[in-house]
């Protein structure tokens, strides 16, 4: 008999327990995710009842004691929000959904901090999951999308066109670009000048700049007369307030090309004898370079409509500043060719410092006589050749009786 009743009690309390619920935490999400001090953040926690049986009398409760602080900081529950929460039945294999509004104190530092959600039957807490918050604290972060010109000239001026994009979590206020450094003073006292300045204010301002806004400022530039010809890395110095008034400091950098540039020029010194058809003259050409940069492996192409030449292409070398060069053109003018203004086409390709090819076409005026006309010329100039050889004749005869009276 006893084993009998035995057998029934243990029955019975196997099925309470089958009919029992199993309370779980199945998942969990909050938002804002991460949080940020001196915010709030939602919490979601969706507990399953993982069972046959259903779970009567469940309950909820949030433990915000830390695992780094031993106590509730930095978290706590805004006004009025419970941390133990009421679920009355849950049926089986059913889910219900509890969330929080939780403060994140002002003075949080960043980092993880583990909270514990902890569910139960019958009024009794059963179980305890761990959940990981992650604060980070909100700032604004600037970066320079683009910047332009690529390239600037030694010597000149130029307009440093600038970017800026908020990639941060936060507004940026007060925003404040300029040059990092304009000159260096040596150990000995000495100031060293940069290769680039600003002119005139050297910082550009914005006033804010909201996330992931963008806004352009402009920087003028100075390169020195004495900057060598190289690129160049130009550290920018930004200064930027946050909406709670703390203060940054960043440095950006943006690369420019400084160039000399070469400015090539040729003109027609002489002619001879004067260009006219069905004729061979000889043309000497000038090569100058007016620039400050050098024009390396020149070369040059000449072409004209009213000749051709015995030698067209011609190569130069190396061209400095304010060097000039000089080359024949043997230039063979057809019978049929018209007479009067024509033009000559020289073409020259160098190379720059950094090995990029440049080309400088200019056209030069010729002037195609008749034979009338070089005639006329001529006779023109007969008197002055009269004249010379007159004034030599003179002088020999003088010379002669002076020469003889000394003998006597």
């Amino acid at each position: 008999m006893k084993k009998v009743l035995f057998f029934s009690m243990a029955v019975l309390l196997f099925a309470a327990f089958a009919l029992a619920g199993n309370l779980e935490v199945s998942s969990t999400n909050y938002t804002p995710a991460p949080a940020s001090p001196g915010g709030s953040i939602t919490l979601w926690a969706y507990v399953f009842n993982n069972s046959n049986g259903d779970s009567k009398n469940a309950i909820f409760n949030l433990d915000l004691k830390s695992n780094i602080t031993g106590t509730n900081f930095p978290f706590s529950l805004e006004s009025g929000e419970l941390a133990q929460k009421e679920l009355g039945t849950i049926p089986a294999n059913q889910t219900v959904i509890v969330s929080y509004r939780i403060l994140v104190d002002p003075k949080a530092t960043d980092g993880s901090y583990t909270i514990y959600l902890q569910t139960g039957e019958d009024g009794k807490i059963a179980k305890s999951t761990p959940l990981t918050l992650q604060i980070l604290k909100r700032k604004p972060s600037l970066m320079v999308v683009s910047s332009s010109p690529a390239s600037a000239e030694v010597g000149k001026t130029a307009e440093l066109q600038l970017l800026l994009k908020n990639t941060g979590s936060s507004n940026a206020l007060n925003i404040s670009v300029g040059l990092a450094e304009d000159r260096t003073v040596t150990s000995t006292g000495v100031v060293v000048e940069r290769d680039i300045v600003p002119l005139g204010a050297a910082f550009s301002n914005i006033a804010s700049l909201g996330i992931d806004e963008e806004k352009s400022v402009t920087i003028p530039l100075m390169i020195n007369p004495s900057a060598s010809p190289k690129a160049y890395y130009i550290p920018l110095r930004l200064t930027f307030y946050d909406d709670n008034r703390t203060s940054y400091t960043q440095t950006e950098y943006v690369g420019i090309k400084v160039f000399e540039n070469a400015e090539l020029g040729a003109s027609i010194s002489e002619i001879t004898p004067l260009l006219a058809a069905g004729q061979e003259s000889k043309m000497t050409l000038d090569i100058y370079n007016t620039g400050i940069g050098t024009a390396k492996y020149l070369t040059l192409n000449v072409k004209s409509d009213f000749a051709s030449f015995k030698q067209s292409e011609f190569f130069i070398g190396s061209l400095n500043s304010d060097d000039s060069d000089s080359l024949t053109l043997e230039a063979m003018v057809p019978k049929t060719e018209n007479s009067g203004e024509h033009s000559l086409e020289i073409t020259m390709k160098y190379k720059d410092e950094f090995g990029t090819e440049q080309t400088v076409v200019q056209k030069i005026p010729a002037m195609l006589f008749t034979p009338a006309e070089i005639a006329s010329q001529t006779s023109q100039q007969t008197p002055w050749a009269l004249y010379i050889i007159a004034l030599v004749v003179v002088a020999g005869i003088g010379y002669w009786l002076l020469k003889r009276k000394k003998k006597k």
